[in-house]
């Protein structure tokens, strides 16, 4: 589902292609393939954190839509931007297997910088606008996160534009799924997109539920590999006119 129009009217800013690859391939991972997308070429990185990045290389230039990732709430939650500060908790509550299991490569064993490693990608995306990234911080407390959720623009040929995690303590609360529900809104309402592909392990159900909660449509399945092993990821699509019609207003910050 192609992009047609910005909603501030502009065009997306290009950036040269060295440019990306000397910024990506040492702080992302390793340069993993070079493939074709649409008759044009495209480079696929890998990131430490467990996500891809497909970039396609238009017209001699990448074209990269930029993402701001400002302060949103929810009745129980402060979404706020990830800092290099949050390095100590995110080691402490993220590398758990019933969380890991889900993702895809993510370093396991979870090495003792990981966390750092991811932060300081996590937070130059913030900085250039590539992805925005959410830390989760309960307004009952503790003081600190308790998961990330992370959103950025559709980059052909990936299909995917959301990914989340949430601290096993503090789940079957319907924390994430209100954490999704605002990100989403702000995606598809205030920026203005026609949608998000959206993804998950067939194994992970409470993802997909989420994902069927919103109202999104399967649209694919396909193989992958996990940490836990090979298996199937599903492919959701998730139109902003079907948001919207169920979701007449706006959220309150």
């Amino acid at each position: 589902m192609p992009r047609e129009n910005r909603q501030d009217g502009q065009a997306p800013q290009a950036v040269d292609v060295g440019t990306m690859l000397q910024r990506y391939a040492p702080e992302k991972g390793r340069l993993e393939a070079l493939s074709a997308a649409g008759g044009k070429p495209s480079v696929t990185l890998l990131e430490p954190t467990g996500l891809s990045v497909t970039v396609a290389h238009r017209e001699g230039a990448m074209t990269a839509e930029t993402i701001q990732t400002p302060v949103l709430r929810t009745a129980r939650l402060v979404l706020r931007p990830l800092a290099l500060s949050d390095a100590e908790v995110v080691q402490r509550r993220f590398p758990r297997w019933e969380i890991v299991r889900h993702l895809v490569r993510v370093p396991w064993p979870y090495p003792a910088d990981g966390a750092r490693t991811f932060l300081q990608g996590a937070t130059e995306d913030i900085r250039t606008g590539f992805k925005a990234h959410w830390a989760l911080i309960p307004m009952a407390g503790p003081d600190e996160l308790i998961g990330i959720i992370s959103l950025w623009p559709e980059r052909p040929p990936e299909r995917d534009q959301r990914g989340f995690w949430l601290d096993p303590e503090f789940q079957g609360q319907g924390l994430m799924g209100e954490a999704a529900d605002r990100v989403t809104d702000h995606a598809l309402r205030t920026l203005g997109w026609p949608g998000l592909w959206l993804t998950n392990s067939l194994a992970n159900r409470p993802s997909a539920r989420v994902k069927e909660r919103q109202g999104a449509r399967l649209m694919d399945t396909e193989p992958a590999t996990y940490v836990s092993g090979p298996g199937t990821r599903q492919v959701w699509w998730l139109a902003a006119a079907d948001w919207l019609a169920t979701r007449p207003n706006p959220p309150s910050d």
